[in-house]
């Protein structure tokens, strides 16, 4: 299945508001890989395409304003309104 040219930029910022919304509720010692990454509808294995390690999910993550980041009840981005799928 081809996917379109944003589609993984869409995915990684969708995967970043997971971990930022995580993060901010247990602590960055409390948060896997595995659960951001469920919690953002993917599988564990699909982690490596956007980021090289979980620090450096976490570094990205702290850095993204929260009014940025994309909002998972609502779908879609606060800053533009894009649609996340």
């Amino acid at each position: 299945m081809r996917y379109d040219q944003n589609h993984k930029e869409r995915t990684r910022v969708r995967v970043l508001a997971q971990a930022a919304a995580a993060i901010r509720g247990k602590g960055i010692e409390r948060v896997g890989v595995a659960e951001v990454m469920a919690g953002a509808g993917l599988t564990h294995g699909g982690f490596y395409a956007h980021f090289e390690s979980k620090d450096d999910l976490v570094a990205q993550a702290v850095r993204t304003p929260a009014r940025s980041r994309c909002s998972i009840r609502n779908r879609s981005c606060r800053s533009c309104g894009q649609i996340i799928m």
